[in-house]
């Protein structure tokens, strides 16, 4: 079996589950003035652009909000990432919580953090309840369980008040998560160039278009094509062109 990360059953805590770093309307965010490319390449577009501004508009997801989805039989979406860039993606796609989770160091910082999978008995599947319930009566708000056997998530999603988010743990918990680098298709971790985990679908493959970016990028500076005078975009005065 392929190694998973050491994680089974979590109590969430915090009280913000979006990221706080999107500006109230009319508010400018200090900033060195920096150069974009009116190269015909860029992504950019109004229709994006009339998007993402929508997005914008919506208000925080609060812990209650989510027990109220809990309550509604609305499903929770989650997105494990780590850093900023892509904390901007996951927010900008709506998603309803973002987690950072505690397996950064493997899948970031390429830390062998993981273990075998052991033998799922009886035992254990008493022992997740169980905690489950002791994690809902300290004060969480909601608990991830990962890889866990989907009638033990569905028997745990029924006896708790708080919402249940499944990793490998099968279509009954009250909502799903799966980490930004396996979804994608990342090629960071080496692990993730050739396998990806049994119970991640992968909706892009954007490692691979990242290799192909930096190939062509690495190809243009050997062969003299980049940098230009299209992307040198600093000027030095006419006052001082003497020099």
């Amino acid at each position: 079996m392929a190694p998973l990360r050491p994680q089974l059953l979590r109590g969430l805590r915090r009280s913000s589950c979006r990221p706080a770093f999107l500006l109230s309307a009319g508010r400018r965010a200090a900033s060195t003035p920096r150069w974009f490319s009116s190269d015909s390449s860029s992504s950019f577009n109004a229709a994006t652009a009339a998007r993402t501004l929508k997005l914008l508009e919506r208000r925080k997801v609060s812990t209650m909000d989510l027990g109220i989805l809990k309550r509604k039989s609305k499903p929770i979406t989650m997105v494990t990432a780590y850093d900023y860039p892509s904390a901007v993606h996951v927010d900008l796609a709506g998603f309803d919580v973002l987690l950072v989770g505690d397996s950064l160091g493997m899948v970031e910082l390429h830390a062998d953090f993981s273990w075998w999978l052991p033998i799922f008995v009886a035992v254990q599947a008493k022992s997740i309840i169980e905690d489950a319930l002791a994690v809902q009566e300290a004060g969480a708000f909601a608990v991830v369980l990962e890889c866990v056997p989907s009638p033990v998530a569905k028997h745990v999603t029924q006896l708790l008040k708080i919402p249940t988010i499944g990793i490998g743990a099968g279509p009954e918990t009250d909502g799903q998560v799966l980490v930004y680098h396996d979804l994608l298709g990342m090629l960071q971790h080496p692990h993730h160039a050739q396998f990806v985990p049994k119970f991640c679908k992968r909706y892009a493959d954007v490692g691979e278009q990242i290799r192909i970016g930096l190939e062509n990028y690495r190809d243009d500076v050997e062969n003299g094509r980049f940098s230009s005078d299209a992307y040198s975009p600093y000027k030095v005065p006419h006052s001082r062109a003497g020099w």
